[in-house]
C-alpha cells in the first residue's frame, strides 16, 4: 500500500494524472482522487450511457440504473466540492449535450447538488420544463420534479 500512497503522491506532484493506473484499482480510493475533472466529466457521461441503454423490465436493469445513478450523483458532488464554480462550469456545458438525453440528467441534478450561475440556472429549468411539458416518457417524471424543486426553492427564497 505504501508504494500506492508514493505513486499517488508522484503524480500529484508531476501533475501527470493517467486515466487509469491497474494497481490502483486495489485501492479506488485513491485512485478516485487522481480523476481530473475531464475525466469525472467522462466517467459522468458513461453513468448516462448505461442508464439510456438500460431496459427497464427486469430487477437486474433496475439494479444497474440505481447504482449508476448514485454514481452520477457522487460525480456531481465531487465536481462541485473539489472543482467549485470551474467545475459547475464545465459541468455545466453537458446541458448542449443530447446524446443519450445527457442533458436530461444534468439539469435536475445541476439544480440540485450545485449552485450554478443564473445563466446556467436558467437554461437547466429550461430543459426541464420543456421536457415536462412535452409528450415523451419523461414527462410526468419531469413534471413532479418540477413541482417539487419549485416549491422547495419557494421556501428559501
Amino acid at each position: 500500500m505504501l508504494h500506492l500512497v508514493f505513486r499517488f503522491l508522484t503524480y500529484i506532484l508531476t501533475g501527470q494524472i493517467p486515466l487509469q493506473i491497474p494497481k490502483l484499482r486495489k485501492a479506488p480510493i485513491l485512485y478516485a482522487i487522481l480523476m481530473t475533472l475531464p475525466q469525472l466529466i467522462e466517467k459522468y457521461k458513461s453513468q448516462v450511457k448505461i442508464c439510456y441503454d438500460i431496459k427497464y423490465y427486469d430487477e437486474t436493469t433496475s439494479a444497474v440504473n440505481n447504482k449508476s445513478v448514485d454514481s452520477m450523483y457522487k460525480i456531481v458532488e465531487r465536481i462541485d466540492k473539489d472543482f467549485g464554480v470551474e467545475g459547475i462550469n464545465e459541468f455545466g456545458k453537458l446541458l448542449d449535450t443530447t446524446e443519450n438525453e445527457t442533458n436530461l440528467w444534468v439539469a435536475p441534478q445541476l439544480l440540485e447538488r450545485m449552485k450554478p450561475d443564473e445563466i446556467t440556472k436558467a437554461r437547466a429549468l429550461k430543459i426541464i420544463k420543456e421536457t415536462a411539458a412535452g409528450d415523451n416518457a419523461n414527462e410526468s417524471g419531469f413534471e413532479t420534479w418540477l413541482k417539487n424543486w419549485e416549491k422547495k426553492n419557494r421556501k428559501i427564497k
